[in-house]
């Protein structure tokens, strides 16, 4: 069950999404199927059936080219807000350090 993508319960159904690349965990559930709602019944007091679905599975070029794009944007957005006169003057001010925790160098 921890191979799901997702997992909802309404109105007594519960739903277990697993992603394609993840049948054989699928598989697994639908053997023990009966096992699984009995326990949720203990758990949440009450006759739950189990539903299992396949989720459709994102390309994994395009979630790092968006992960790409939101790192870039991000870093953008930092030197942005750093190089900003009022960030600048507090920084001055309360002598600190600009930065974000990920900018710092690792190992002071």
């Amino acid at each position: 069950m921890d191979k799901a993508a997702n997992f909802s319960i309404h109105e007594g159904k519960a739903t277990l999404a697993f992603p394609a690349d993840q049948m054989l965990a699928r598989d697994q559930c639908e053997e023990d199927r009966a096992l699984i709602e009995v326990e949720m019944e203990k758990i949440l007091g009450k006759k739950t059936y189990l539903s299992l679905a396949t989720s459709a599975k994102e390309p994994v070029g395009e979630k790092v080219e968006a992960e790409a794009k939101k790192t870039d944007y991000e870093r953008k957005v930092r030197k942005d807000m750093l190089n900003h006169p009022m960030i600048q003057k507090a920084v001055e001010i309360f002598d600190g350090t600009p930065g974000f925790e990920e900018d710092s160098p690792k190992g002071g």
